[in-house]
């Protein structure tokens, strides 16, 4: 049995994270059946292959159910209390049968290129990817794999990264390159020609409903507050005590934020009080806040030499991005791909997001849109 890519599934999920999805660790269909009675969607396959490329290469449908329900797994951990609808099940397995494909036009060139890797190169993949503390064996426990299929997974992406290192050189963006995106940009919308106050933090929230007597959550947050004078970790406490879900996602972060983009209490607080220091607890129609600001912006003209290298970077990423999907182009335009699969949906549903961890609309822990150079 061939095995699928754990690290474009993962990518996938990160890529729809604004969607609304969900799952189990049970089978695809078994999701969809929890919702209706009646099999929303259907899917059927000639003698069991959902494609074939040039006659030859066969993507069974065995092979897609797979990786959908990989990708259901992944997108379950990434955004827990959304789900899963029927449509974006379509969306879902169209974008699983299309990396199969693509994989298997990779290990083709692969094989034509004599493209190998070493163990320490896979090693270095699983850690630069998955982070220094992930082990083979960590990773296929989390995924419900077996180490051997995980490191197959693994030396196939590191493959791939070769060919396309070998084939895509990085694109030269020179400075009168930059200059002229950064007048681009400007003439486009002059107030990027400006940096707008903005402020960086983290915040801890007993919420109160409203109607309700809010002495206990005074109760809590003053001894929250205490604590975290006394030397607490304040992301700990976050996740263990915020009623917010930034939380437990992210250790109370709500990143980089303007004004506006706050309740008046709450942002007249981060944008006064003491950097590095928690200030004392701030009530809002949310709650009683804790919150901690790392840092603060003023704002202020911007100068092209300051964002020069920001810029030049990001334009250097998107040429690289677009040179590596020309490639992936080619090779897809070389090859003839037989779909064989048909996946229809009979009772279209409409995605509702599940409503907030708190049930109430937090402040955006979303910063404003930025220029480019800035984001």
């Amino acid at each position: 049995m061939k095995i699928v890519k754990f690290f474009a599934a993962a990518a996938f999920a990160a890529g729809l994270a604004g969607c609304s999805f969900a799952g189990d660790e049970a089978s695809t269909n078994a999701v969809l059946e929890s919702d209706s009675a009646k099999e929303p969607v259907s899917v059927s396959a000639e003698g069991g292959v959902s494609a074939v490329i040039d006659g030859t290469i066969k993507i069974e449908t065995s092979e897609v159910d797979e990786l959908v329900n990989l990708m259901t797994k992944s997108i379950s951990q990434s955004m827990p209390g959304f789900v899963l609808q029927p449509e974006q099940l379509v969306q879902l397995r169209d974008s699983a049968l299309k990396q199969l494909v693509t994989a298997a036009l990779l290990d083709r060139e692969c094989d034509k290129e004599g493209v190998s890797v070493t163990d320490a190169e896979v090693l270095d993949f699983l850690k630069e990817n998955a982070g220094p503390d992930v082990s083979f064996e960590s990773l296929a426990q989390r995924m419900g794999q077996d180490v051997a299929s995980v490191k197959e997974m693994v030396t196939r992406d590191v493959r791939f990264k070769k060919l396309i290192e070998k084939n895509v050189k990085t694109p030269e963006i020179s400075d009168d390159d930059v200059k002229a995106r950064f007048d681009e940009i400007i003439a486009q919308d002059p107030s990027a020609a400006t940096n707008q106050p903005s402020v960086t933090a983290s915040h801890i929230l007993v919420k109160v409903e409203e109607g309700e007597d809010d002495a206990e959550a005074k109760k809590k947050i003053d001894g929250l507050y205490d604590q975290l004078v006394n030397g607490a970790d304040f992301g700990k406490l976050a996740e263990e005590n915020s009623d917010c879900p930034s939380g437990k996602a992210s250790k109370g972060s709500l990143g980089r934020f303007g004004r506006g983009q706050m309740v008046k209490e709450f942002e007249d607080a981060a944008f006064s009080q003491e950097i590095g220091k928690v200030g004392k607890p701030v009530k809002t129609q949310f709650g009683w806040h804790l919150i901690l600001v790392e840092s603060r912006d003023e704002g202020g003209p911007v100068k092209f030499e300051d964002v020069k290298e920001m810029l030049k970077s990001g334009m250097t990423a998107e040429a690289t991005r677009r040179a590596q999907m020309e490639f992936m182009q080619k090779i897809e335009d070389s090859a003839k791909i037989e779909i064989l699969e048909k996946t229809v949906v009979s009772e279209p549903v409409k995605a509702e997001p599940a409503p907030s961890e708190s049930g109430e609309e937090e402040p955006s822990p979303e910063p404003r849109e930025l220029p480019g150079w800035a984001r």
